[in-house]
């Protein structure tokens, strides 16, 4: 018997959000959890979050903002996520710049507020607050990125003195980090979960 149905709904660009995604769904299946991966953009809209006792949304950051299709799919789903736990995962290279510990007080200080920021946007802009939420570092796929961006990065990257190799892919994404949020989240799931089966239950009644 499977444990109880969570989705992971995520979008992505270079591929690291799918990455993350089925991480986190290889931490839900260890833990019993039944876990549905989708991608936003071809999820059916009409099939909505209900059949799920909990959801984690992944998405990456790109120019300060979240992708549109996950702003149009949490609109779209608003009702359904707020009935449920849910967590939000915003992964960016902004937030490797404020976990990095080799960067200086004060561009770690600006990267920090830069992520609140954008993430706020979003929360904003969907007109839903997750139950969790967190930052998490992206990766830096040069490889996968075409000359323009490629060099456009190097150049953005080179103003928080981080890799500017192009020849390499880099990954900050700190997996053992992300496990233990997954994990403690889950724990909300199950006491929602336990806490709506107690209500469904009938209860027992002695006949004198």
């Amino acid at each position: 018997m499977s444990g109880p149905k969570v989705a992971v709904f995520y979008a992505t660009r270079e591929g690291h959000c799918e990455r993350v995604a089925n991480r986190v769904a290889d931490v839900l299946r260890r833990h019993g959890f039944d876990p549905c991966v989708e991608n936003v953009r071809t999820v059916a809209k009409d099939r909505g979050v209900d059949p799920y006792r909990g959801a984690i949304l992944i998405a990456s950051v790109h120019v300060g903002e979240h992708e549109t299709e996950m702003v149009a799919f949490v609109r779209n789903e608003r009702a359904g996520l707020k009935r449920m736990p849910t967590a939000f995962l915003s992964v960016s290279l902004t937030e490797a710049t404020a976990e990095d510990e080799q960067a200086a007080p004060a561009v770690r200080a600006k990267a920090r507020a830069d992520v609140q920021a954008t993430m706020d946007r979003f929360f904003t802009a969907t007109e839903w607050r997750p139950t969790e939420a967190r930052a998490v570092a992206g990766a830096l796929p040069y490889t996968h990125y075409g000359f323009f961006k490629r060099v456009l990065m190097k150049l953005i990257v080179a103003k928080t003195h981080g890799p500017t190799d192009a020849s390499k892919d880099y990954e900050f994404t700190h997996w053992a980090e992300l496990e233990t949020f997954v994990k403690v989240f889950l724990g909300e799931v199950t006491y929602a979960a336990s806490t709506a089966m107690s209500k469904t239950e009938p209860s027992s009644s002695v006949l004198h």
